[in-house]
Protein backbone atom coordinates (compact mmCIF):
# COMPACT_ATOMS: atom_id res chain seq x y z
CA UNK A 1 0.00 0.00 0.00
CA UNK A 2 1.24 3.82 -0.58
CA UNK A 3 -0.73 5.71 2.46
CA UNK A 4 -2.45 5.25 5.26
CA UNK A 5 -5.90 6.01 3.25
CA UNK A 6 -4.85 2.79 1.46
CA UNK A 7 -5.88 0.75 4.52
CA UNK A 8 -9.55 0.74 3.89
CA UNK A 9 -8.94 -1.71 1.15
CA UNK A 10 -7.44 -3.79 3.22
CA UNK A 11 -10.16 -3.67 5.73
CA UNK A 12 -12.47 -4.78 3.20
CA UNK A 13 -10.33 -7.77 2.03
CA UNK A 14 -10.21 -9.11 5.45
CA UNK A 15 -14.60 -8.68 5.40
CA UNK A 16 -14.46 -10.53 2.28
CA UNK A 17 -12.24 -13.67 3.79
CA UNK A 18 -14.63 -13.33 6.93
CA UNK A 19 -17.43 -13.72 4.58
CA UNK A 20 -15.51 -16.47 2.59
CA UNK A 21 -14.81 -18.46 5.51
CA UNK A 22 -17.80 -18.27 7.60
CA UNK A 23 -19.48 -19.56 4.39
CA UNK A 24 -17.11 -22.45 4.08
CA UNK A 25 -17.37 -23.60 7.93
CA UNK A 26 -21.14 -22.81 8.16
CA UNK A 27 -22.69 -22.46 4.68
CA UNK A 28 -24.25 -19.33 6.08
CA UNK A 29 -24.11 -15.96 4.03
CA UNK A 30 -22.75 -12.90 5.75
CA UNK A 31 -22.52 -9.42 4.79
CA UNK A 32 -20.38 -6.62 5.04
CA UNK A 33 -21.58 -3.02 6.85
CA UNK A 34 -18.88 -1.00 6.34
CA UNK A 35 -16.84 0.22 7.40
CA UNK A 36 -15.31 -2.39 9.30
CA UNK A 37 -18.28 -4.95 10.70
CA UNK A 38 -19.19 -7.93 9.41
CA UNK A 39 -22.91 -9.00 9.78
CA UNK A 40 -24.77 -12.48 10.18
CA UNK A 41 -28.85 -12.29 9.94
CA UNK A 42 -28.55 -9.03 10.27
CA UNK A 43 -26.34 -9.15 13.82
CA UNK A 44 -22.55 -8.37 14.33
CA UNK A 45 -20.39 -11.41 14.33
CA UNK A 46 -17.21 -9.56 13.35
CA UNK A 47 -15.32 -6.76 13.54
CA UNK A 48 -12.13 -5.69 11.92
CA UNK A 49 -9.19 -3.26 13.10
CA UNK A 50 -6.34 -2.08 10.70
CA UNK A 51 -3.45 -0.16 12.20
CA UNK A 52 -0.41 0.98 10.71
CA UNK A 53 2.86 1.47 11.97
CA UNK A 54 6.43 1.82 11.08
CA UNK A 55 8.87 -1.50 11.52
CA UNK A 56 12.73 -0.96 10.77
CA UNK A 57 11.43 1.98 8.44
CA UNK A 58 8.93 -0.07 6.48
CA UNK A 59 5.40 0.52 7.16
CA UNK A 60 3.58 -2.39 7.54
CA UNK A 61 -0.24 -2.92 8.57
CA UNK A 62 -1.45 -5.13 11.34
CA UNK A 63 -4.75 -6.65 10.79
CA UNK A 64 -6.87 -7.22 13.53
CA UNK A 65 -10.40 -9.26 13.52
CA UNK A 66 -12.58 -10.60 15.91
CA UNK A 67 -15.10 -12.73 15.34
CA UNK A 68 -17.75 -14.43 18.03
CA UNK A 69 -17.20 -17.85 16.95
CA UNK A 70 -18.44 -20.34 20.08
CA UNK A 71 -20.28 -17.78 22.55
CA UNK A 72 -23.66 -19.14 24.02
CA UNK A 73 -24.99 -16.06 25.26
CA UNK A 74 -24.78 -12.31 24.92
CA UNK A 75 -25.57 -9.35 27.98
CA UNK A 76 -29.32 -8.11 27.61
CA UNK A 77 -27.65 -4.87 26.25
CA UNK A 78 -25.92 -6.91 23.20
CA UNK A 79 -28.18 -9.87 22.36
CA UNK A 80 -30.38 -7.42 19.99
CA UNK A 81 -27.39 -6.06 18.03
CA UNK A 82 -24.87 -9.20 18.31
CA UNK A 83 -24.27 -12.67 17.44
CA UNK A 84 -22.22 -15.96 17.02
CA UNK A 85 -22.11 -18.83 14.45
CA UNK A 86 -22.64 -21.07 17.23
CA UNK A 87 -25.58 -19.15 17.63
CA UNK A 88 -26.94 -18.99 14.61
CA UNK A 89 -25.74 -22.46 13.68
CA UNK A 90 -27.01 -24.18 16.91
CA UNK A 91 -23.36 -25.61 17.18
CA UNK A 92 -20.12 -25.20 18.41
CA UNK A 93 -17.48 -25.07 15.59
CA UNK A 94 -13.95 -25.81 15.36
CA UNK A 95 -10.98 -23.06 16.45
CA UNK A 96 -8.51 -24.41 14.77
CA UNK A 97 -10.26 -25.44 11.28
CA UNK A 98 -11.71 -22.13 11.55
CA UNK A 99 -8.45 -20.17 11.55
CA UNK A 100 -6.65 -22.72 8.97
CA UNK A 101 -10.05 -21.78 6.92
CA UNK A 102 -9.89 -17.97 7.05
CA UNK A 103 -5.81 -17.79 6.78
CA UNK A 104 -6.47 -19.62 3.45
CA UNK A 105 -9.10 -16.78 2.52
CA UNK A 106 -6.90 -14.00 3.89
CA UNK A 107 -4.22 -14.96 1.35
CA UNK A 108 -6.66 -15.81 -1.52
CA UNK A 109 -8.25 -12.36 -0.71
CA UNK A 110 -4.54 -10.54 -0.79
CA UNK A 111 -3.29 -12.23 -3.78
CA UNK A 112 -6.51 -11.44 -5.50
CA UNK A 113 -5.73 -7.44 -4.60
CA UNK A 114 -2.07 -7.99 -6.21
CA UNK A 115 -3.05 -9.76 -9.13
CA UNK A 116 -4.81 -6.44 -9.81
CA UNK A 117 -2.47 -3.95 -9.18
CA UNK A 118 -0.75 -5.38 -11.96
Amino acid sequence: YKSPADTSIFTLLASQAVINTIKKVSGRKASIKAPNDVLLEGKKICGILIERITCSGTPVLIVGIGINLNMNEFSPDLESTATSLSLECERSFDKKIFMDTLLDELDHEYSKFLANRI
